[in-house]
Protein backbone atom coordinates (compact mmCIF):
# COMPACT_ATOMS: atom_id res chain seq x y z
CA UNK A 1 0.00 0.00 0.00
CA UNK A 2 1.10 3.54 -0.65
CA UNK A 3 -0.07 6.99 0.32
CA UNK A 4 -2.37 6.73 -2.73
CA UNK A 5 -4.26 3.81 -1.23
CA UNK A 6 -7.99 4.42 -1.39
CA UNK A 7 -9.86 3.03 1.60
CA UNK A 8 -13.42 1.69 1.37
CA UNK A 9 -16.01 2.15 4.10
CA UNK A 10 -17.98 -0.95 5.10
CA UNK A 11 -20.75 -2.18 7.35
CA UNK A 12 -21.09 -5.52 9.11
CA UNK A 13 -23.84 -7.71 7.62
CA UNK A 14 -22.99 -10.79 9.70
CA UNK A 15 -20.25 -11.76 12.17
CA UNK A 16 -20.40 -15.20 13.74
CA UNK A 17 -18.23 -17.22 16.07
CA UNK A 18 -16.91 -20.47 14.62
CA UNK A 19 -17.00 -23.11 17.34
CA UNK A 20 -15.10 -26.36 17.86
CA UNK A 21 -15.39 -28.99 20.60
CA UNK A 22 -11.93 -30.07 21.79
CA UNK A 23 -11.12 -33.56 23.06
CA UNK A 24 -10.24 -32.18 26.52
CA UNK A 25 -13.84 -30.98 26.96
CA UNK A 26 -13.25 -27.30 26.24
CA UNK A 27 -14.73 -25.29 23.39
CA UNK A 28 -12.70 -23.12 21.02
CA UNK A 29 -14.37 -20.03 19.57
CA UNK A 30 -12.74 -18.29 16.61
CA UNK A 31 -13.55 -15.27 14.50
CA UNK A 32 -11.79 -13.44 11.68
CA UNK A 33 -13.02 -9.87 11.37
CA UNK A 34 -12.50 -7.23 8.71
CA UNK A 35 -10.85 -4.12 10.16
CA UNK A 36 -10.03 -2.21 6.95
CA UNK A 37 -10.96 -2.48 3.26
CA UNK A 38 -9.12 -0.81 0.38
CA UNK A 39 -8.39 -0.95 -3.33
CA UNK A 40 -5.18 -2.91 -3.94
CA UNK A 41 -2.36 -2.08 -6.35
CA UNK A 42 -3.06 0.28 -9.23
CA UNK A 43 -6.62 1.44 -8.95
CA UNK A 44 -8.25 0.95 -12.33
CA UNK A 45 -11.41 2.73 -13.39
CA UNK A 46 -13.61 -0.22 -12.39
CA UNK A 47 -11.89 -0.49 -8.98
CA UNK A 48 -12.04 -4.30 -8.97
CA UNK A 49 -8.93 -4.94 -6.85
CA UNK A 50 -10.46 -5.00 -3.39
CA UNK A 51 -8.29 -6.00 -0.43
CA UNK A 52 -8.66 -5.98 3.30
CA UNK A 53 -6.95 -6.31 6.65
CA UNK A 54 -8.28 -8.68 9.26
CA UNK A 55 -7.83 -9.60 12.90
CA UNK A 56 -8.25 -13.10 14.24
CA UNK A 57 -9.73 -13.79 17.66
CA UNK A 58 -9.41 -17.09 19.54
CA UNK A 59 -11.09 -17.86 22.85
CA UNK A 60 -11.20 -21.13 24.82
CA UNK A 61 -14.14 -21.85 27.10
CA UNK A 62 -13.57 -24.70 29.58
CA UNK A 63 -16.44 -27.06 30.38
CA UNK A 64 -17.88 -27.17 33.92
CA UNK A 65 -15.85 -30.29 34.78
CA UNK A 66 -12.62 -28.99 33.24
CA UNK A 67 -9.64 -29.82 35.50
CA UNK A 68 -6.62 -28.44 33.62
CA UNK A 69 -6.43 -24.99 35.22
CA UNK A 70 -3.04 -23.68 36.35
CA UNK A 71 -1.43 -20.57 37.83
CA UNK A 72 -2.68 -17.40 36.06
CA UNK A 73 -0.24 -15.95 33.51
CA UNK A 74 2.33 -18.74 34.04
CA UNK A 75 4.80 -18.72 31.09
CA UNK A 76 2.26 -16.72 29.04
CA UNK A 77 4.80 -14.95 26.84
CA UNK A 78 6.18 -15.64 23.34
CA UNK A 79 9.16 -17.64 24.63
CA UNK A 80 7.05 -19.62 27.09
CA UNK A 81 4.58 -20.53 24.36
CA UNK A 82 7.29 -21.29 21.77
CA UNK A 83 9.28 -23.53 24.12
CA UNK A 84 6.36 -25.32 25.75
CA UNK A 85 5.52 -28.96 25.21
CA UNK A 86 2.35 -29.15 23.13
CA UNK A 87 -0.40 -31.75 23.13
CA UNK A 88 -2.21 -32.11 19.81
CA UNK A 89 -5.98 -31.87 20.25
CA UNK A 90 -8.56 -33.73 18.24
CA UNK A 91 -11.61 -31.58 17.67
CA UNK A 92 -15.00 -31.60 16.04
CA UNK A 93 -16.61 -28.67 14.29
CA UNK A 94 -19.76 -27.30 15.93
CA UNK A 95 -20.21 -24.54 13.35
CA UNK A 96 -18.06 -22.73 10.80
CA UNK A 97 -19.63 -19.79 8.97
CA UNK A 98 -18.78 -16.80 6.79
CA UNK A 99 -18.52 -13.28 8.20
CA UNK A 100 -20.03 -10.90 5.66
CA UNK A 101 -19.33 -7.19 5.12
CA UNK A 102 -21.07 -4.77 2.74
CA UNK A 103 -18.61 -2.37 1.12
CA UNK A 104 -19.63 1.20 0.29
CA UNK A 105 -18.93 0.44 -3.41
CA UNK A 106 -21.74 -2.15 -3.41
CA UNK A 107 -19.50 -5.22 -3.28
CA UNK A 108 -19.48 -7.79 -0.49
CA UNK A 109 -16.41 -9.26 1.14
CA UNK A 110 -16.70 -12.52 3.05
CA UNK A 111 -14.21 -14.00 5.53
CA UNK A 112 -14.15 -17.55 6.83
CA UNK A 113 -11.55 -18.77 9.30
CA UNK A 114 -10.65 -22.44 8.80
CA UNK A 115 -8.90 -24.33 11.59
CA UNK A 116 -6.17 -26.77 10.52
CA UNK A 117 -4.77 -28.00 13.83
CA UNK A 118 -5.05 -27.25 17.55
CA UNK A 119 -2.51 -27.95 20.30
CA UNK A 120 -2.65 -27.25 24.03
CA UNK A 121 0.53 -25.65 25.41
CA UNK A 122 1.48 -27.57 28.54
CA UNK A 123 2.48 -25.45 31.54
CA UNK A 124 1.34 -22.16 29.88
CA UNK A 125 -1.77 -20.45 31.26
CA UNK A 126 -3.71 -17.26 30.49
CA UNK A 127 -4.76 -14.59 33.00
CA UNK A 128 -7.62 -16.81 34.28
CA UNK A 129 -5.49 -19.95 34.59
CA UNK A 130 -6.86 -21.57 31.41
CA UNK A 131 -4.23 -23.39 29.33
CA UNK A 132 -3.07 -21.53 26.22
CA UNK A 133 -3.90 -23.24 22.93
CA UNK A 134 -1.93 -22.95 19.69
CA UNK A 135 -4.28 -22.80 16.68
CA UNK A 136 -3.06 -23.17 13.10
CA UNK A 137 -5.60 -21.59 10.79
CA UNK A 138 -6.12 -19.76 7.52
CA UNK A 139 -8.61 -17.18 6.34
CA UNK A 140 -10.55 -17.70 3.13
CA UNK A 141 -11.66 -14.44 1.48
CA UNK A 142 -14.33 -14.10 -1.17
CA UNK A 143 -15.30 -10.80 -2.88
CA UNK A 144 -18.49 -10.56 -4.90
Amino acid sequence: MTEKTEFIDFTIKKESWNRYKLEDGSELKTRAILVRAFYEGKVNTEKNNVGGNSKTIFSVHPSKDYNLFGPPNKNNNPNGIKNSEKTKMDYSQINEDWNVYELSNGKQIKFKLLVGSISRCEDVFDDLGVPVYNVQSQIVVHVE
